[in-house]
């Protein structure tokens, strides 16, 4: 079967714009999501009610890095952020990846110019190519183990690197 170009839109079930603030933070057991935490920072856990899982995709919708692209987490959704929640015969994996390939193109071509923000209509015209659905998921399935391997390596990579750092501190005393 031929791969068909359809919009963002039409494969999401719902969209959800997250309303959780920094400042608004008490105590909790929900991993508060904000740009800080989706690039590297440390969890904050959160009074706020859960609106995402793993299997959501979720794009930073406000910011100098707005149109950046993540999946993977469970959480409370910070204000600038968007979750997107897809139809069931779309693979998550695939969609992640195929965000994630186009995430320069989202910034440069679907953000407004003064205060980054990624377009209201951005799901609407934006387009992905599919295949079949058990081809897609193949291919998201892939790309997913890809990701996890390099997420390995980067762990044994920093392992590494602090070790050297210990034995380098212990030589040079």
């Amino acid at each position: 079967r031929d791969w068909e170009n359809l919009n963002l839109k039409g494969i999401i079930s719902y969209e959800i714009k997250g309303k959780a603030k920094v400042n608004d933070i008490k105590t909790g057991n929900v991993e508060y999501l904000d740009a800080d935490r989706l690039n590297g920072g440390k969890a904050v856990m959160s009074d706020f009610n859960k609106d995402v899982n793993e299997n959501d995709i979720l794009i930073l919708w406000d910011g100098s890095n707005a149109g950046a692209i993540y999946s993977g987490y469970n959480g409370a959704l910070g204000s600038t952020l968007k979750a997107l929640k897809l139809k069931e015969n779309y693979d998550s994996n695939f969609v992640y990846t195929y965000l994630k390939k186009n995430e320069r193109k989202i910034n440069e071509k679907y953000t407004t110019p003064n205060i980054p923000h990624v377009t209201k209509d951005f799901t609407e015209i934006f387009k992905i190519q599919f295949p079949s659905l058990p081809e897609h998921e193949k291919i998201g399935s892939f790309f997913m183990e890809f990701d996890y391997k390099i997420e390995r390596e980067e762990d044994k990579l920093s392992s590494l690197e602090r070790l050297k750092s210990a034995l380098l501190q212990k030589v040079f005393v």
